[in-house]
């Protein structure tokens, strides 16, 4: 997809609950230029174990490629991260998510495998959007084009 497909939706908010698994609201509360700062809610599963998870983060738009989320509060004890899209070329675009999240009443070990799945399924669920809006975009251009 291209680098425009894959930042809208990135920075969709409003409606990251319709496409990434277990997260079950995401409200835009504020916007102060490249910061918006966002409230979510959701759950994190792992076979038989389940964590609900209430934040509020701050996503910040750093320039040209790179999608920076913080927390301000909630019930993780740590969440801060980013996305990064790099252009590889050839209209190939590569995606990476790194950071660490914490949460507050888990075992170390358990809670990791946890936040990994999490972590795992909802990058899947973003994945799937960017190629489901760039089927539909490449659709719409051969309509066009007929």
């Amino acid at each position: 997809a291209p680098l425009d497909i894959v930042w809208q939706t990135l920075t969709d908010y409003e409606h990251l609950a319709e496409f990434i698994p277990g997260m079950r609201s995401s409200r835009v509360v504020e916007r102060r230029g490249a910061v918006v700062v966002v409230e979510q809610s959701g759950e994190a599963r792992f076979l038989f174990l389940s964590h609900a998870i209430e934040v509020t983060v701050a996503s910040t738009a750093r320039p040209p490629h790179t999608l920076e989320i913080a927390l301000l509060k909630g019930n993780l004890k740590r969440l801060e991260g980013a996305y990064h899209i790099e252009p590889q070329g050839a209209a190939r675009i590569l995606l990476t998510w790194s950071g660490i999240i914490e949460a507050l009443s888990m075992p170390p070990l358990i809670g990791e495998m946890l936040m990994r799945a999490n972590v795992e399924d909802q990058f899947r669920g973003m994945v799937r959007e960017i190629d489901r809006r760039e089927a539909l975009r490449r659709e719409r251009e051969r309509e066009v084009s007929r």
